[in-house]
């Protein structure tokens, strides 16, 4: 047989396959969704758990990440402590994946777990000491001090798998890691967005207990300068330093990766992150006669 008809017939099963097994997963969700609303959530996450394993055959990670999402949300009606329950979830499945793309999600979306976790219950655990050793995973003894601290973990640990991210494009998953519209960069791979995530969360001061006495500050004229200024601008070893700085030049230091590296492929994109830029700047920088001028994208 000629090799061309027998390459089109595998593709023509292979589509074949595929289609069934999409066709498979939207009857399952409208199962799914129809056990939820009647009232069943138990029975509802055994047919969200057979969502999750097709989806997984096909490393389709849109389709996985709803299936949790949704089955997390059902949680709170079978589970006191839900939100506790969910990061120990979460973080077994992120110590367990080799998928990068996996270990990226899970890692962002147990940050936002424990800062949901630490919001909503920061005024009864304020007065709790610090925990000295955090590896038994009990978060109900966890501190105020410590919850900050794994969200922050988690956030870092996100963007870890650089190469992976960026090879993966965003715009199926962007809903599901509910960014700000304002740092919507169109067509942007995952790196970009989870990046623009753990910037969002650095640049706020919810990353420390109090606004630190003495913050680290932003003087540095290139600090508004031209993208190539900037790129250049040495910020220091952040290591070994105060929290403030780390995360301050952690900031600064990711939006320098960003404009340096996404540069002659998306000039629009380029541009969009120096908007960014220049709008964190404005915002943080200890320089107003410099930075007054300068308006929101």
């Amino acid at each position: 047989m000629n090799r061309l008809v027998i390459l089109a017939l595998l593709f023509a099963s292979f589509s074949s396959t595929l289609m069934a097994q999409n066709k498979d997963i939207k009857s399952m969700w409208k199962e799914a969704i129809k056990l939820a609303e009647n009232g069943k959530p138990a029975s509802s996450n055994e047919v969200l758990n057979k969502i999750f394993a097709l989806a997984e055959e096909q490393n389709d990670y849109d389709q996985m990440i709803k299936a949790l999402i949704y089955k997390s949300s059902q949680s709170r009606q079978l589970e006191v402590d839900h939100i506790v329950n969910d990061i120990y979830r979460y973080e077994k499945r992120f110590n367990e994946t080799e998928d990068p793309i996996l270990k990226s999600l899970y890692a962002n979306i147990i940050a936002k777990r424990y800062k949901q976790y630490l919001q909503y219950n920061i005024y009864r655990i304020s007065n709790r000491s610090q925990v000295a050793d955090k590896t038994d995973g009990d978060i109900l003894t966890y501190s105020v001090s410590d919850l900050i601290e794994k969200t922050n973990y988690f956030f870092l640990a996100s963007i870890e798998n650089k190469t992976a991210l960026q090879n993966k494009k965003g715009v199926e998953l962007e809903e599901l890691l509910i960014y700000n519209k304002e740092d919507l960069i169109e067509n942007s791979d995952m790196y970009i967005i989870l990046c623009m995530d753990l910037i969002r969360h650095f640049r706020s001061t919810q990353h420390f207990i109090n606004e630190p006495q003495n913050k680290y500050p932003l003087t540095q004229e290139a600090l508004f300068g031209s993208i190539d200024e900037f790129t250049s601008l040495d910020l220091g070893n952040a290591e070994d330093s105060t929290e403030d700085k780390f995360y301050t030049i952690k900031v600064v230091s990711l939006y320098q990766q960003l404009l340096s590296e996404y540069t002659s492929d998306d000039d629009l994109l380029q541009e969009k992150i120096n908007l960014l830029r220049l709008r964190f700047m404005h915002q943080h920088a200890s320089m107003p006669d410099l930075g007054k001028n300068i308006s929101h994208p």
